[in-house]
């Protein structure tokens, strides 16, 4: 019997969701529709790199820029693209396996459906949800 998705891909889902979190602890005015918007302008870059091209970089607010840039460096480091590095700027041996690009996109799938799911509570109902869960 298969695991269920977020069983899965929990180590992802925590990772990409704690660099919206750490985002949003340094940008309070951050909304869930500035999250979505991130949120599909990576899915529609990695659906592009799965094609072979490559899309410019989207423009955003600066806050909106910077949680792009958290969450794509995440994204990245899973695909294997990345390397994490230390205070010292020494590389971070993590033992991760990367993931692919389809994996990567229905992970950000998967968070876009929890910022629906969480619509109803507000502006920040997804935000303030996940932050509970994310040290």
């Amino acid at each position: 019997m298969t695991a269920p998705f977020e069983e899965r891909y929990m180590d992802v889902l925590q990772n990409l969701e704690s660099a919206i979190v750490r985002t949003y602890d340094k940008h309070p005015a951050l909304t869930d529709r500035q999250v979505r918007d991130v949120i599909d302008a990576l899915i529609r870059g990695y659906e592009v790199e799965a094609r072979g091209r490559s899309l410019p970089a989207p423009r955003f607010s600066a806050m909106t820029q910077e949680l792009y840039a958290h969450v794509q460096t995440m994204c990245d480091w899973r695909l294997g693209k990345e390397e994490l590095v230390d205070d010292s700027s020494q590389p971070v041996e993590t033992g991760i396996n990367p993931v692919t690009i389809p994996e990567i996109i229905a992970c950000l799938k998967r968070i876009r459906l929890s910022i629906k799911m969480h619509k109803s509570a507000g502006a920040r109902g997804y935000l303030n949800f996940v932050s509970q869960f994310i040290a």
